[in-house]
């Protein structure tokens, strides 16, 4: 149902983001203009995790998974993730007078 509702998950281009953890596995899909970063926690432990856009104003929003704290700084968007964790988040840039 998520993902009918969001043609950017099953129509979008697929880009990989580096992490700091290989053990979290994240993407951006963009389709028509939208973005969604993906990321998926596949360890067993808590992972902070930290993924750097190449612009610098970010406005996350929550798409699909459980609320939590996040921060953006100089481009760089930082959460962290339960074991075996997910959460997807729709991308916008900040636009002056917005």
């Amino acid at each position: 149902a998520v993902r009918k509702a969001n043609p950017v998950l099953g129509w979008g281009s697929f880009r990989w983001m580096k992490t700091r953890s290989k053990a979290i596995a994240a993407y951006v899909r963009e389709y028509e203009g939208e973005q969604v970063l993906c990321a998926h926690n596949l360890s067993n432990k808590k992972k902070n995790v930290r993924v750097r856009f190449p612009h610098e104003d970010i406005i996350p929003s929550l798409t699909f998974g459980l609320d939590r704290s996040w921060g953006v700084s100089g481009g760089e968007f930082s959460f962290e993730l339960a074991p075996y964790d997910f959460v997807w988040f729709q991308i916008t840039y900040w636009e002056p007078g917005m």
